[in-house]
């Protein structure tokens, strides 16, 4: 498994927000679910 090399600070607000969020996907999948898509086959047809 993937160990950081510079430890984030999660007690800091933005940095515990980064690295929930964080990733290649996770943001595009969240606003697509926010607007109404629910099954796989709606999100893959959105995906570039």
């Amino acid at each position: 498994m993937y160990e950081h090399k510079i430890v984030p600070n999660l007690d800091r607000g933005l940095d515990l927000l980064r690295e929930v969020l964080g990733g290649k996907w996770k943001m595009g999948l969240l606003y697509f679910v926010t607007q109404g898509l629910r099954r796989p086959s709606q999100l893959h047809r959105r995906l570039p």
